[in-house]
């Protein structure tokens, strides 16, 4: 059970805050997948959320490739042994334009086929309507707006309608809020495996640049992609200060009705009431706002 408590000189109020003085334990959410985690992601004072997740993947489907096949039908022509016939001519030339133009809509067809299946599959996996990312999920004072220093990881689980493993080519995610300095907050995307308590054993993490963390929607191509064992996977971001003194934090948007198994949160914070340890689902813990993170990947087949 992940308890809130509040600081005496401070109310303070996390993203995930649920009562003064009282909390609840994190579940699962999602439209995707379902993970638990238990995570040590960062050197400093770091916090963990439990979660737990579903599989329902969002996506769209990859394109279909039909073969085309063609017919030929002959029909043999008797000659006498004596006689050359003009119409026996004809039919056997017919044939042979027949056979040809069989050929040739043979080869044609073979070389769609593999045009079509040559370039990889790939999907865009997205559980909100980005228009209405806006409010940010994080530890504030009082105010959703009062953002106060705190280490967030946001992680939005899915399932890749793709039966094997996966690439994750490029994240897609949205900031709606800063507070103080951003070159503090040394961020890292970050992907896990997908459990059926949410996140589970990172997999890879990838430094973010200052420049990645303004206000808006982002769109980072991952060189190389970070291929995972299977479809299903957790993907996000770490932001915020090591140092918990530190007056800065990074609030990312979140949008819609966050659904169980699908979006999960871990928080440090030097208040009591921030602090969610291990990954916690959005839709069980009910903080404000109980949405889902502005959070994408585009993934191509690794089949």
């Amino acid at each position: 059970m992940v308890r809130l408590a509040l600081a005496s000189s401070l109310v303070v109020a996390a993203g995930c805050f649920v009562d003064q003085g009282s909390g609840t334990g994190p579940g699962g959410e999602a439209t995707s997948a379902t993970s638990s985690a238990s995570n040590t992601s960062s050197g400093s004072s770091t916090a963990d959320t439990t979660a737990s997740t579903t599989d329902d993947p969002q996506t769209a489907g990859p394109g279909v490739t039909s073969d085309a096949t063609t017919d030929t039908s002959t029909s043999g022509v008797a000659t006498d042994a004596t006689t050359t016939d003009t119409t026996d001519a004809a039919s056997t030339t017919d044939a042979t334009d027949s056979t040809d133009a069989t050929s040739d809509a043979t080869s044609d067809a073979t070389s769609d086929a593999t045009s079509t299946t040559g370039a990889p599959e790939e999907e865009l996996l997205w559980h909100v309507d980005e228009p209405a990312c806006a409010a940010p999920l994080w530890c504030y004072s009082k105010s959703p707006s009062n953002g106060v220093p705190a280490r967030i990881w946001a992680q939005e689980c899915y399932t890749s309608s793709f039966d094997g493993p996966v690439a994750i080519a490029e994240l897609r995610y949205v900031v709606a809020a800063l507070l103080g300095d951003v070159g503090l907050n040394d961020p890292k995307i970050e992907v896990y495996t997908r459990t059926d308590a949410g996140p589970g054993d990172l997999i890879d993490g990838r430094s973010l640049a200052t420049g990645e963390l303004t206000v808006g929607t982002h769109t980072i191509a991952l060189d190389p992609p970070i291929v995972v064992d299977g479809p299903s996977f957790c993907v996000g971001l770490r932001v915020g200060p090591p140092n918990l003194n530190a007056n800065a934090s990074v609030g990312l948007a979140t949008a819609g009705l966050a659904t169980p198994t699908e979006s999960y949160v871990k928080m440090s914070a030097a208040s009591l009431a921030c602090v969610i340890d291990p990954f916690a689902d959005i839709a069980v813990l009910k903080p404000t706002p109980t949405a889902h993170w502005c959070i994408g990947a585009r993934v191509i087949s690794a089949d």
